[in-house]
């Protein structure tokens, strides 16, 4: 709606700063459907010239874009980054192969379908099922997997380019083709130069219109809707970016967290969830009722399969928890353990030999007890 705006507001400064000075807009208007038939059918017919029917199809979607604006929004990139994350963890937990159930039929997949506007998303879904997959034939490497995803990205970058390319080409005609009418109405005055000045006058005047028509498509219409769907596109293109940030960051071994809080900076400024809205967003993500790797066994929040109800310790939620609950299973931070210092032993040691776990002076083993003491 922003974009009819605009160019209403354009009309109505063009012919209505024409009218205020005093020029009759009658004479416009009697030329213009004349002249829109012989410029636009001539940009028209350029335009099919130079596109396959897949880049006509692809190009009058992209009008519509323009219209409605970018298909993503804050919600649609909360929705992902939870996705991927639930996706992360259960590969840290529980391996790659854990994810075949998912990636292999997403339609049918528990976690896919708690995000429907993922799993509506084609593309999207293919995408993190392929490389997912690639991940569980152990090809881990994340340089490598990185730059094939960036190529695949660029690809598609490319093929979403060629609407904003026609119209803008199309912008680029539209000036000479307007010269074109002109030059035809020139030509036509010419055949009546026996005609008293008046009519000489008009007839220059409907020719004149046509390189006015020509500039003001190219300029006030075309180049807009060009830039526009320009900037849509590379937006949209931040999408599979956030994919390939979190998966990547992945497979360099980082926590789950730490995986999607790489994807969120990643996300355009404008839709960009704050810290704190990414992890409200991924408390609520949890695969409750029954397992699809254990069928018939439900499993508590955040816990592995054959723990019980053992905290994840990948889950944001039970770990903060943990800190305040002692009866969850998991010692807040100052109460855990710290492992005791390694002891080199230079010896074996005798038989009912006992080692302290502090760390002597010397590392030498207790001698066994005198067995005669022994009641």
């Amino acid at each position: 709606m922003f974009t009819i705006g605009g160019f209403v507001f354009l009309l109505v400064c063009v012919f209505g700063s024409f009218v205020i000075t005093g020029g009759k807009i009658g004479a416009v208007l009697a030329a213009l459907p004349f002249e829109m038939m012989s410029i636009g059918g001539a940009a028209v017919g350029t335009f099919l010239m130079g596109n396959s029917m897949h880049d006509v199809k692809h190009t009058l979607g992209g009008i519509g874009k323009t219209l409605k604006g970018a298909r993503y929004g804050k919600a649609d990139y909360l929705e992902l980054l939870s996705l991927l994350f639930l996706l992360v963890r259960l590969a840290a937990t529980k391996g790659a192969m854990a994810l075949e159930a998912h990636i292999e039929k997403p339609e049918e997949s528990a976690a896919f379908q708690k995000f429907p506007k993922v799993l509506g998303n084609h593309h999207a879904t293919v995408m993190i099922c392929d490389y997912l997959r690639i991940v569980g034939m152990n090809a881990d490497d994340p340089n490598q997997i990185e730059d094939v995803m960036a190529r695949e990205i660029k690809k598609t970058l490319a093929e979403e380019q060629h609407g904003p390319h026609a119209l803008q080409a199309m912008a680029d005609a539209l000036p000479a083709l307007g010269i074109v009418a002109a030059v035809l109405g020139v030509i036509k005055t010419m055949g009546h130069i026996d005609q008293p000045p008046k009519i000489l006058g008009e007839m220059i005047g409907d020719a004149l219109t046509g390189t006015f028509l020509g500039v003001l498509l190219a300029y006030g219409l075309m180049a807009p809707l060009s830039a526009r769907l320009g900037s849509i596109v590379d937006e949209e293109a931040k999408y599979f970016e956030v994919i390939r940030a979190v998966l990547v960051t992945h497979l360099h071994g980082n926590a789950p967290q730490v995986s999607i809080e790489s994807g969120r900076k990643m996300v355009p400024s404008s839709h960009m969830p704050t810290f704190q809205e990414l992890e409200s967003a991924v408390q609520n993500v949890q695969l409750c009722g029954v397992c699809e790797a254990c069928p018939g066994q439900p499993r508590a929040h955040g816990s592995r399969r054959g723990e019980g109800n053992r905290p994840d310790p990948w889950c944001p939620a039970m770990a903060r928890a943990a800190v305040s609950s002692p009866s969850l299973g998991v010692p807040p931070p100052s109460r855990r353990p710290r492992p005791g210092p390694r002891i080199a032993a230079q010896g074996a040691a005798p038989a009912g030999a006992r080692q302290s776990r502090e760390a002597p002076s010397c590392p030498q083993p207790r001698p066994a007890e005198n067995p005669a003491r022994w009641p």
